[in-house]
């Protein structure tokens, strides 16, 4: 059990006792506060990353459009609460220097032919694999698997067409900013593409056994 299992289901088991809860109230207290605390932790080591390696702004929009993304179109997760954060940040952490690395070194002809690649292949694959279903959701209900198919298709569509507004926006001012925020969602877009894609799996199944190595629960 991860520290915050532990933390979450101590609060818990204290607030239930208190109120005078049964298994069932205190076992959904739990699941709620585990919820909390995990994006919590999650949200202030991604800020913390992006303020000492100076790609907040980067990191940030692509782990806010990935996360997005995520919560209707599902895929591959990590063992743990702590793997998982770890190996989001891990990612989320290297597109946010490929962002950077982007954002100065492509002119506008080579950026536009970044972004529709990788918007066409998202395209592509979250038409023919989302929602993804995992251990924890099996997805198994096929009204359920229909719902969150057509929101994580809605939300693609919001991205794609704000990436094509922000590339016309640079295309006609040629603004750094633009620039960086277009790549950002894009590339955030990529990594939650990533995630539902067979890569996704292999990516994940390499950091497993680097976890292992290191022992991290």
């Amino acid at each position: 059990m991860s520290f915050v299992e532990k933390l979450s289901s101590s609060i818990a088991q204290g607030l239930g006792n208190r109120l005078d809860k049964n298994d069932e109230e205190i076992a959904v207290l739990n699941y709620g506060l585990f919820f909390i605390i995990h994006t919590t932790t999650a949200l202030i080591a991604t800020l913390l990353v992006g303020i000492v390696l100076n790609v907040l702004l980067e990191i940030m929009i692509i782990s806010i459009v990935a996360s997005s993304l995520k919560r209707y179109s599902g895929g591959v997760h990590s063992s743990t609460p702590n793997r998982c954060t770890l190996s989001g940040l891990i990612l989320s952490t290297s597109l946010a220097f490929c962002t950077k690395y982007v954002s100065e070194t492509f002119d506008y002809n080579r950026l536009l032919f970044f972004i529709v690649i990788i918007l066409v292949l998202s395209i592509y694959i979250f038409y023919n694999k989302c929602p993804v279903p995992s251990k924890n959701k099996p997805l198994k209900n096929e009204k359920t698997r229909m719902k969150l198919r057509k929101k994580s298709l809605q939300l693609l569509s919001f991205y794609i067409v704000l990436s094509v507004i922000l590339l016309i926006i640079y295309n006609i001012n040629k603004i750094y900013l633009v620039k960086t925020i277009l790549i950002s969602v894009t590339l955030g877009v990529a990594l939650q593409t990533f995630s539902i894609s067979k890569l996704g799996d292999i990516g994940i199944n390499i950091f497993e056994k680097i976890f292992d190595i290191v022992n991290l629960k």
